[in-house]
Formats: C-alpha cells, structure tokens, sequence
C-alpha cells in the first residue's frame, strides 16, 4: 500500500466502483500528496476520528461515467479533490470552515443539520476559500414556501391587481365598436360588480391562503423543533458513539498488544522447542562420539598392549642373541684354543 500521507494511501484515493483504469499520473499523484498533507492529514488529526474517502482522484473516464463535472473541469481529475464522509459531517464541515485553507468546500445534499457527503478541495497556490451549500429540490421548496409565506399579502395585491386590468382589457376588447350608451353602462356595471365579487372572492382566498400558509409555517416550525430535538439526540448518540468508538478503539489496541504477546510466546516456545530439539540432537551425537573415543581408547589399549608385547618378545630375542653370540664367541675361543694346542704338540712331537 503506497501512502501519501499518515492517515491516508493512494489506494484510498483513487477509489472508484467504475470497471475503468483510475490511475493518476505523475503531476496528479503529486497534486494529491499535496492535498493529504497540507489538508486531509491535519483534519484528520484534528478531528480524532476516522474519516472515510468516498470519491479523491477521478479519470477522465470515471468522471464522465459518474456524471462529474465537465464546465469546468471537476477538480477530482486534476487531484486536487476529495469526498469525505464521517459519523458527523456537520461538525466535519465547521472544522475545515473555521480552521484551514482550502480552495472550496460544499456542503452536498443532506438537509440543514447535516450533509451527506463533504466536498473539498485544495491547491499548492491561489486557494479561494469557498463554502457553498449544494440544495436539493426539497429544500429549495422549503424556502419557496418560506418566502411566499412573508411576502404573501404583496403576492395577492399583485395578483388582484393584474387579474383587473386583465378583466378590463378583455372587456374593453371584447365590446363592440357599435353599441348603445345604456347597453355598455349596464355592461360596465355588471363587470364591476363582476370585479367586485372577484376581489371579495379573492380577499376571501387570500385570509384563506394566510390561514394555510401560516399552518403550514407553523408545522415547518414545529418540524425545526423536531428537527433540533432530533440533531441534540443525533450529537449525543454521536457523542456516545465517539466515546464508545474511543472504547473499542482502547481494547482492540489492548487486544493488538494481546494477540502481539501471544505471537511473541508462540515464536519463543518455538524456538526454545527447536533449541530443544537440536540441544538433544547435539546429546546424541556427543554420545556416539563417547562411544567411539570409548571404542577408540580401548583399540588404543589393545595396540598398546600388543606394542608392550612386541617390545618384551623383542627383548627376549634380543638377550637370547646376545647369549647366542657370546656361546658362538665362546666355542670360537675354544675351537682356537685346541687347534693352537693341537699345533703346538705337533710341533713338539
């Protein structure tokens, strides 16, 4: 996994749920190192909880296919944007608003307590610090009603005003170019008291049309009431739900530390076991090579008495030679003797 930064990888940046190659090249890669260090890594630490990125880098392909931005070019293709979304977007969106740089931020969809997703962008240079709130149909609804509800006498004024001289016009068109005095008096009156009717009819509608409209004030108020109950309880669950994530986040550390020990155990054990295994194999082999030095002494012993042997037998040949030549000597001597005696009788005689 290739990180960009501390928090984020490019992996989690070039997401997309299209069947199409997102790989950014070499100026988008930095444009989007860029993004996650001087932007989403700070929040990120800012913030304390993880955030999700649903959409960063996006070809040409991928935007097309998605429906991004074309006039002008969405950002998300030059690296430089990213989607986020969290366990609270709101508090996301203030925290970026209030506390960093950045080229635009929006708001996307969602209502006015909480968005769906956060858009935000951010360039190396010339950052114009943008917040937009994207609306949906049911929102600009909400602030049509809103405005015909403040503006609504002037709004019936106009329109009894306009039907009038509508209602004249047509009158005055409709007559004939030829017609008696008395004929267009009593036409006249009759459209007056015509109007008249209209405009009692109309008043009527109006305190009618106030009446619905400041019900239905009333109900969009009691709606926001129960709105804002609902976002107190929805940032109390949010808040219990960070002190819980707090929680599991301590104990699967605790677990991680856990699980470590346990595999450090498990590779001693080993080890010690395969030291085991070798210290006994080292056992066996010192003991055959006692038997053998054992073997080896008593082949030793054995040549050494056969040497003792040899040397003893040697010695006896040797003083029975010595005897041998002393006798041989002897009898030489002897032999000499008598023929030199021999000889000297026989000179004698």
């Amino acid at each position: 996994m290739s990180q960009l930064g501390k928090h984020f990888s490019l992996e989690e940046l070039t997401v997309t749920h299209e069947k199409l190659d997102n790989t950014p090249g070499t100026i988008a890669t930095q444009k989007l190192k860029v993004l996650v260090t001087s932007l989403l890594d700070p929040v990120r630490e800012m913030y304390g909880f993880p955030i999700r990125v649903n959409s960063g880098f996006r070809s040409l392909a991928v935007n097309k296919a998605i429906g991004g931005a074309t006039k002008p070019l969405s950002q998300h293709t030059k690296g430089e944007a990213a989607d986020l979304d969290c366990v609270d977007n709101a508090r996301l969106f203030y925290l970026i608003r209030d506390h960093f740089d950045f080229d635009q931020l929006i708001w996307e969809r969602g209502n006015d307590l909480q968005p769906d997703w956060i858009h935000v962008s951010f360039k190396a240079q010339g950052n114009r610090n943008q917040v937009l709130k994207f609306k949906t149909k049911s929102n600009i609804m909400k602030d049509t009603i809103k405005l015909c509800s403040k503006y609504s006498l002037v709004i019936l004024v106009s329109i009894i005003c306009c039907l009038s001289l509508f209602q004249i016009s047509c009158n005055n068109q409709s007559k004939p170019q030829q017609t008696l005095i008395d004929q267009s008096n009593k036409e006249k009156s009759k459209s007056d008291s015509l109007n008249t009717v209209k405009a009692y009819g109309l008043l009527h509608q109006k305190d009618s049309i106030i009446k619905v409209l400041n019900s239905k004030l009333a109900t969009e108020k009691a709606n926001t009431v129960t709105q804002k109950a609902d976002a107190r309880k929805q940032h109390v669950a949010n808040d219990t739900l960070q002190a819980r994530f707090e929680r599991e986040k301590s104990l699967n550390v605790c677990e991680e530390l856990v699980q470590g020990l346990k595999f450090e155990i498990i590779e001693k054990d080993s080890v010690i076991e395969s030291l085991d295994s070798e210290n006994d194999k080292y056992s066996f082999e010192v003991k055959v090579l006692e038997d053998k030095v054992s073997i080896l002494s008593g082949v030793i012993d054995s040549k050494q008495n056969l040497i003792a042997s040899k040397d003893s037998i040697i010695t006896a040949y040797k003083s029975q030679q010595k005897k041998k030549d002393l006798w041989t000597g002897i009898k030489t001597k002897a032999a000499g003797f008598v023929i030199l005696i021999e000889t000297i009788a026989l000179i004698i005689k």
